[in-house]
């Protein structure tokens, strides 16, 4: 059964008295896309319980019917980050996506082991407007409990600073925000990098 892709009576409920609390134009700001077969992962696994490709026209009929369509102008997509994602082809999709919907920006995915250069080549996209790193990247185990610059290495902030992109990062720690270590690491690069733009996920 199919338990996070079906649209019941109750979900139409909630969404309808959820829209009269809505603005009359809504922009995602935290979504993201992608091909099941770019992210290999193995049941179970809730990428496998809905279609093999989300893209953007996927995510503006499922959150249409949350949010009404026609309220929708668009997104920032990400990346989607798995263990052991292709995440090329991640970026790859996430670009081809951004091309057929100029209202939409993204952020590609990143890890401390790519380099600056492979980067480069993502952001000439003209959509494209920052990074998303995870910590599944990350080399400290397990990785539920890492550090940020496991996984967000410190050329990521110095190009951030540099072009005026954003970061979308989601802390993890058992404490998440309310970690002394997270909270001395990002105050510490936020005044480094005064203009890397940070999102704090979730």
């Amino acid at each position: 059964m199919v338990k996070y892709w079906t649209f019941v009576g109750l979900d139409g409920k909630l969404a309808q008295e959820l829209q009269g609390f809505l603005p009359g134009r809504i922009f995602d700001a935290h979504t993201h896309v992608y091909r099941v077969a770019d992210l290999n992962v193995e049941p179970p696994s809730l990428f496998l319980e809905g279609p093999p490709e989300v893209g953007i026209d996927v995510w503006r009929e499922h959150s249409g019917r949350i949010f009404g369509e026609s309220r929708l102008r668009g997104g920032l997509f990400l990346g989607t980050p798995t263990a052991n994602c292709d995440r090329e082809r991640v970026n790859a999709y996430l670009l081809a996506q951004l091309d057929g919907h100029p209202g939409s920006r993204g952020a590609i995915l990143v890890a401390p082991d790519d380099t600056p250069e492979q980067s480069e080549a993502y952001l000439r996209h003209p959509q494209v407007v920052g990074f998303k790193p995870y910590h599944v990247f990350s080399h400290e185990m397990p990785t539920f409990q890492a550090s940020i610059p496991s996984y967000l290495p410190e050329w990521v902030w110095e190009i951030a600073d540099e072009r005026g992109l954003l970061i979308t990062l989601h802390m993890v720690k058992s404490q998440a925000l309310a970690d002394p270590g997270n909270q001395r690491h990002i105050r510490g690069m936020c005044l480094k990098y005064p203009n890397a733009r940070l999102i704090l996920a979730h």
